[in-house]
């Protein structure tokens, strides 16, 4: 069974609606406060949906600033402000569960979005979007283009040995087991080493349990924004020069919206990623 099959049951606890999405009427203004809901909505619903997240014009984090120049309103988690807006579906980020009550206990239809923990609950979670925004076709069809994608990535990187690869970020925060870019490792062809020391969902792992995994890959965000000087201290760290992905060049940068994204675009990740793990299997683009 694929990696990103295996969470699902999990996902449908995950993503909570505020009423059995079969009992409400189509919704008309649809308001997403979570750029994962944003990248979604915008393909499934721009006609209905009225305001995006402040994110949604960032291009480090978002992977439609053009696609969202349509939608005319930005929102931040404000239970004043959206309700100004007269919804009749908000999506919301889970770490906002207090303007998600406040909203629900003024009536309003509220899914909530956590977890994020699989390229399954991906599916999932627009699965879920499109069924209560009226638009399971376009869901539907979404899913089928994201799997044949990740299919013929499969195809190219299934007999190729599996390199071990380490997601890295400031403080050394690195992606284990039940989270979206331990998926993306995997479809890509490679694995995750942070997964096979046990670890699950984000957390830090020390220098010294680096060295000792020595990694073949490391992958890390382009994006140095939140913190400067990352990438140079990183290359410059004396005791990392001895791993072998620094030593051997293998240590690749990508853009920061793909390293963090929870929609569809996730396949845009593991079509990035299989060619830097695999450079012999893509000697064209995936796509």
């Amino acid at each position: 069974m694929k990696a990103w099959v295996r969470s699902v049951v999990i996902v449908v606890l995950a993503v909570a609606s505020a009423a059995p999405v079969g009992a409400d009427p189509l919704p008309r203004r649809i308001v997403s406060v979570n750029i994962a809901s944003d990248e979604i909505l915008v393909a499934l619903v721009p006609e209905r949906l009225i305001a995006v997240s402040v994110l949604a014009d960032d291009p480090e984090v978002s992977a439609v600033v053009r696609e969202a120049r349509a939608i005319p309103i930005r929102v931040k988690a404000d239970a004043e402000r959206i309700v100004d807006l007269r919804p009749d579906l908000v999506v919301i980020g889970g770490h906002s569960f207090h303007v998600a009550s406040q909203l629900r206990h003024l009536g309003l239809r509220v899914i909530t979005i956590e977890g994020f923990e699989s390229i399954g609950w991906i599916e999932q979670l627009i699965r879920t979007l499109g069924q209560a925004a009226g638009a399971q076709a376009r869901a539907e069809q979404l899913l089928a283009d994201m799997r044949e994608r990740l299919r013929t990535v499969e195809e190219r990187v299934a007999t190729r040995p599996r390199p071990r690869v380490l997601t890295y970020a400031p403080s050394g925060y690195t992606d284990g087991r039940r989270t979206i870019l331990n998926d993306v490792i995997r479809a890509a062809g490679g694995d995750n080493i942070a997964a096979a020391l046990g670890i699950v969902g984000g957390k830090q792992i020390s220098l010294e349990q680096v060295l000792a995994a020595d990694p073949e890959t490391i992958v890390m965000s382009a994006s140095s924004r939140w913190a400067p000087g990352f990438h140079s201290e990183f290359f410059a760290h004396p005791a990392l020069r001895t791993v072998s992905a620094v030593r051997d060049g293998r240590v690749h940068l990508l853009p920061g919206r793909l390293m963090i994204t929870a929609s569809h675009h996730i396949v845009e990740t593991v079509e990035a990623l299989a060619p830097m793990l695999h450079p012999t299997a893509f000697a064209r683009a995936v796509r």
